[in-house]
């Protein structure tokens, strides 16, 4: 046989292995797509109960459940937001801070993904990572997937404004700008992790919120490697020989103050 035959033969054989999976593939199915089908249909059926429950979970269920559920289809979620869309300032770290954390709670108490868009003047991700919550956004700046709405100073207070705008919406998304701090919301604190404020001392009641307060936020965020690799060099170049332990948990030699003379200044 030449080669010109053995080339031909060689085409034939070929085309034939290739009909021969197609034909397979279509008449079978895909059991590897299959099986992801399965996969996505159980965990839209657990997204789906979850997201109607009438009450909260724990801690460590809302956890799995934002894994599994944050890319499911039509799933209600709540974002912290500060982006193009917001006018003016969001505040300062403080501000901003204290209003992830309470929107966090809000989304655990509303079976809500949570998610953070903080994009002014810069992406919240350079500087913290996902911890135990992916809370990255992909509706960054996209105006139509979510409702917008501002609960600032004053209006912290506003039990029936968090009621109407937050527990009984009905909208899927939720973009909330706040600076409102979880310790003047215990009662969300007290549905979640079931917090016994009301027979505690003034020392205990604020004892207990800061650990449930370290709770959250080391389940939230876990520091960039930039972040890292910049307060080694800052504490170099200020001559502290010392090495960083910046996990969670660990505890560090050094202890960060700041100072703000804004509202003082304000005064003079």
């Amino acid at each position: 046989m030449d080669h010109t035959s053995q080339a031909t033969l060689l085409v034939i054989s070929l085309g034939a292995v290739m009909y021969l999976a197609v034909y397979f593939y279509f008449r079978m199915g895909d059991p590897i797509s299959e099986l992801m089908n399965e996969s996505l249909i159980n965990n839209f059926e657990e997204c789906s109960k979850w997201q109607n429950r009438l009450s909260s979970v724990d801690l460590e269920t809302y956890i799995s459940l934002h894994q599994k559920c944050k890319r499911a289809k039509n799933m209600r979620y709540i974002a912290y937001y500060c982006g193009s869309l917001i006018n003016g300032d969001c505040g300062g770290a403080g501000d901003r801070f204290r209003g992830m954390v309470l929107t966090f709670l809000f989304a655990m108490l509303t079976n809500r993904i949570f998610l953070i868009e903080w994009e002014k003047p810069f992406p919240l991700r350079d500087h913290f990572a996902p911890n135990l919550i992916d809370w990255r956004s992909p509706f960054i700046n996209q105006k139509r997937f979510a409702y917008k709405i501002s609960i600032l100073d004053s209006a912290c207070d506003r039990p029936e404004l968090w009621k109407d705008e937050i527990m009984n919406s009905k909208e899927t998304g939720i973009r909330l700008m706040t600076n409102c701090h979880a310790r003047d919301h215990m009662w969300v604190l007290q549905n979640i992790f079931s917090l016994k404020v009301d027979n505690s001392t003034t020392h205990q009641k604020e004892l207990e919120f800061l650990l449930v307060y370290g709770t959250l936020i080391k389940t939230l965020f876990h520091p960039s490697d930039h972040l890292k690799n910049r307060t080694q060099q800052i504490a170099k170049d200020i001559g502290l020989d010392i090495v960083f332990k910046l996990d969670w948990g660990v505890p560090s030699p050094i202890i960060g103050l700041t100072i703000q003379f804004g509202t003082l200044l304000t005064k003079l």
